[in-house]
């Protein structure tokens, strides 16, 4: 969860397709 935490700023419609929350 390290790049996920810095691209959580716009995983936002990122996460969709980011399944490693």
């Amino acid at each position: 969860m390290g790049k996920v935490h810095g691209s959580l700023a716009r995983a936002g419609k990122v996460k969709s397709q980011t399944p490693t929350g």
